[in-house]
């Protein structure tokens, strides 16, 4: 049985959500030493790059200018961090990490350290040590699928989207009519975007009654349009906006008459209908 059609992960993401109690013990311990995580990410970029402008960790955190400010002045309120004049800007100022900064760097690592050995604790020391040797080829392993820039599991992740689409579309039949929005035009035709994950291609022939010499000429992306699929072939659909113009008049395609509302005057007179006729 091919391995990718078993339960996606047996695991039950467990790792993650062991990771993740791990976390929230130590973001309770490192609140016991009176920092928080956000101050704690901010600490952990100006130890790396000692000078660095408030500005600089703004930008990199993606914080706005006063959680900056806040958390700056908080870190240096509690000894953590020290501001020094901008010898190239007179505006800004330098920050760097104090002595009792580079200690909190080890109170994190101590903190998490301290949880997984509890944890494993919990274990007979073979099973422990089983269990160590399972996590660290795990780990090398997915730490060479990064390497590569993760090739092996989006070509899995592409294989599983595109089955699935395949799936969708084997259920849609031609002569379906359906709205659908211009998502790409192409100089050979637009493709619209049906919903669920699902889109086919008018080609330009089938755009409109009128000759073309380009999509642009006629439709936008973000278009709103109908569409009839006109073909299922090889997990691709062709529609045709022209068809289901074509349809939709077809079904209000009908003679109008005028008939004079209560009280208005008749336009055709009697007299008028007969004017034509001869009598013998």
């Amino acid at each position: 049985m091919d391995r990718r059609n078993r339960k996606m992960d047996p695991t039950e993401r467990k790792i993650t959500k062991i990771a993740r109690e791990a976390g929230k013990f130590t973001v309770q311990a490192m609140k016991e030493e009176g920092i928080g995580t956000a101050e704690f990410d901010f600490i952990h970029l100006v130890r790396h790059h000692p000078g660095i402008t408030q500005t600089e960790v703004r930008e990199q955190l993606k914080i706005d200018k006063g959680a900056a400010a806040r958390r700056a002045a908080s870190l240096e309120t509690k000894g953590y961090l020290i501001r020094k004049p901008n010898p190239w800007d007179g505006r800004s100022q330098l920050l760097y990490a104090t002595e009792k900064a580079e200690s909190l760097k080890n109170s994190k690592a101590e903190i998490e350290t301290f949880f997984y050995e509890w944890l494993l604790a919990e274990l007979p020391e073979k099973e422990a040590e089983s269990f160590c040797e399972t996590l660290d080829k795990l780990y090398w392993k997915s730490k060479r699928e990064r390497q590569n820039h993760f090739a092996e599991l989006s070509k899995i992740l592409r294989e599983k989207a595109e089955e699935e689409r395949k799936n969708k579309i084997s259920n849609i039949q031609p002569g379906f009519v359906t709205e659908g929005i211009v998502e790409s035009l192409q100089p050979y035709g637009a493709f619209v975007d049906l919903g669920n994950g699902v889109s086919g291609l008018v080609h330009i022939s089938q755009i409109c009654e009128k000759r073309i010499r380009k999509p642009s000429e006629v439709l936008a992306v973000g278009d709103k349009v109908k569409v009839k699929v006109t073909a299922v072939k090889d997990g691709k659909l062709s529609l045709s906006i022209k068809e289901a113009t074509d349809m939709m008049a077809k079904e209000v395609e009908e003679e109008e008459i005028e008939i004079p509302q209560s009280g208005e005057e008749a336009t055709t007179s009697l007299g008028s209908l007969f004017a034509n006729i001869k009598l013998n």
